[in-house]
């Protein structure tokens, strides 16, 4: 399944500076739903997080899970979606010091996919991981 990558020219400047998170949480509802986004779609959810405020101006994510329940509810999944886990879950965000700043890349836990939204970025070291599950 090839992703589009927050540097897709439809995308506009904002997601495509600072979008790393953002495009990783849409990765693992992609992946479940078994669909890739359009980059109309990914605008799509990208201005319904803004308006509720789930997204800051310049793609701060405020609520990883609130975005996911949106891209997932968008997908029209039925059941759960994947949320933030304490120590282990189907799927892993890491968190990446780059040459221009942090970085976030997402994998899923029995290595079959990973998705980086920014490959041209050079990847430092990791400074951290999350969990979903």
């Amino acid at each position: 399944m090839e992703l589009i990558k927050q540097t897709h020219p439809a995308l506009g400047a904002v997601i495509h500076r600072w979008g790393c998170v953002f495009m990783a949480l849409l990765a693992m509802v992609q992946w479940l739903a078994r669909r890739v986004f359009t980059p109309q779609e990914v605008l799509e959810i990208y201005h319904a997080c803004v308006a509720r405020n789930i997204i800051g101006n310049n793609c701060y994510v405020h609520d990883n899970n609130a975005v996911i329940a949106l891209a997932w509810q968008f997908a029209k999944q039925e059941g759960k979606p994947p949320i933030v886990q304490e120590k282990s879950g189907r799927f892993a965000r890491l968190q990446y010091r780059t040459s221009v700043g942090t970085h976030f890349v997402i994998i899923d836990s029995k290595n079959d996919a990973f998705y980086n939204p920014d490959p041209s970025l050079n990847i430092l070291h990791v400074e951290g991981v999350r969990f979903y599950g």
